[in-house]
């Protein structure tokens, strides 16, 4: 009898998912490995070479598409005989196996060929619906076992890494299927975030998304990715903390995703074409704690929203002015909160009762880390703005009010938290003009005056 209790909405699904051990239908019977010759082709393939030349791609691809089916067939065997039944077989070495047989561009960072990129397609092509059909759709319920559910989502996760980015319309599917789990959903949150990293084989600015579908397909992963941020979860007063901070552990995958998108607007094809998402109004909410969100974004939440948001490219549809308040005022929070933390008091040993304080999240935030991203992000913010002049509403006035913010976040604030605990160094000075300074536009997009951000009340 299954003793794993699953709550429903809950990101702390995907932590049992690993341990619970299921019992798993012996339904899944296959191959669970090449033959020496075809191992030793399949290695070629992955490297790039092309054995046979074209005479033999029919045969080369076969072998791919069999190692694809395979890997899924290895996951399920594990999982049939349960966690742990040995530690050859355990479903979790086998699903991090994957990213051994994948071809993942950024592991080591490095550019791949031609034949790799077509590998890449054809594997993709193959694994994607065999996981999707034990992970479920929103036509047809998947496994009704949870552990191969969850690993098969970790699965395709992991095939993201490679920049297939059919991946997308499978984690589009799971994130809107209002029956899936969370935990499998943090994993197509996962395989967002992991696809957007992939750079273009041509335009390293630019997403992995190519060919006629690829616009298309961008936009609905975008859009998905907003929809997961902007949903209001049913909670009350009464919500235990853990399932709330569960939840935003859920969204901050989502956040993260949406920070590495690379465009600030996503818009339709053609002239005058109608904007669809708004990538970097969502990141800005975040990091700004906006009050509609539900619940409140967390210290971490934030601090993903803002080096998502620097690391946009420039649009010229994007009102500096509004902006870089925004800018300002998320660096003034996060600052604040480091400045407040307070370190907890050890109990004495005569001590009576322990300190009746419990630890916050600023209390165990890792500070320098986060500085130094911070630093990378701002910098990186500036000089896209100076190399964009093209793109920028009025360029000299935007250089000159994000040079304005760079210098009050870098000079004044993160240098000092990377150089230790010297919170007596630290001004936020500049940052409060530029938060109090007049501002032209009232809203961040274009001429979208929905495009705001509210900030709680007193801040």
């Amino acid at each position: 009898m299954n003793r794993c209790v699953w709550s429903r909405g809950t990101a702390a699904l995907a932590l049992l998912a690993a341990t619970c051990a299921l019992p798993v239908g012996a339904q899944n019977r296959g191959s669970t490995s090449l033959e020496f010759a075809e191992s030793e082709r399949f290695r070629e393939l992955r490297e790039g070479k092309q054995p046979g030349g074209d005479a033999e791609k029919a045969k080369n691809d076969e072998i791919i598409r069999k190692k694809a089916r395979i890997e899924v067939q290895r996951m399920l065997q594990a999982a049939s005989a349960g966690i742990g039944a040995s530690e050859g077989s355990a479903v979790s070495d086998i699903v991090r196996n994957l990213g051994e047989v994948i071809i993942d561009p950024l592991n080591p960072r490095r550019t791949i060929n031609q034949n790799q990129a077509e590998f890449v397609v054809t594997f993709g092509k193959e694994m994607t619906p065999e996981l999707l059909k034990h992970i479920g759709t929103k036509e047809k319920a998947g496994s009704p076992e949870i552990l191969v559910r969850v690993n098969a989502a970790r699965m395709l996760s992991i095939l993201a890494r490679s920049g297939y980015d059919g991946v997308a319309d499978a984690a589009v599917d799971i994130l809107k299927n209002p029956d899936q789990i969370d935990a499998v959903k943090l994993y197509a949150l996962k395989a967002l975030k992991h696809l957007f990293a992939v750079p273009n084989r041509e335009r390293p600015e630019r997403s992995v998304f190519s060919g006629p579908d690829g616009s298309d397909r961008e936009a609905k992963a975008i859009v998905a990715l907003i929809d997961f941020v902007a949903r209001k979860p049913a909670m009350t007063t009464d919500t235990p903390k853990n399932e709330v901070d569960a939840y935003r552990y859920l969204r901050r995958e989502a956040v993260e995703a949406l920070g590495l998108v690379r465009k600030p607007i996503v818009r339709g094809q053609g002239l005058n074409a109608q904007v669809i998402a708004e990538p970097a109004l969502w990141l800005l909410r975040v990091a700004n704690a906006d009050k509609n969100l539900v619940p409140s974004p967390s210290l971490s939440e934030r601090v993903e929203g803002l080096v998502g948001y620097l690391h946009l490219n420039p649009d010229k549809d994007e009102n500096m002015d509004y902006a870089t308040r925004y800018v300002a005022a998320a660096f003034r929070d996060i600052t604040t909160e480091y400045i407040n933390r307070k370190a907890l008091d050890k109990p004495k040993a005569d001590d009576k009762a322990p300190t009746a304080r419990f630890p916050e999240e600023r209390d165990y935030h890792p500070w320098r880390l986060t500085a130094n991203r911070l630093q990378i992000a701002i910098r990186d913010w500036r000089s896209n703005w100076e190399d964009n002049i093209p793109a920028a509403n009025r360029p000299a006035n935007v250089q000159d009010m994000v040079q304005a913010v760079v210098i009050a976040a870098d000079d004044d604030i993160l240098k000092h938290i990377i150089a230790g605990n010297q919170t007596e160094q630290i001004v936020l000075d500049k940052l409060r003009v530029l938060i109090a300074q007049q501002i032209e536009k009232l809203w961040l997009i274009g001429e979208d005056k929905n495009s705001v951000i509210t900030r709680p009340e007193g801040q």
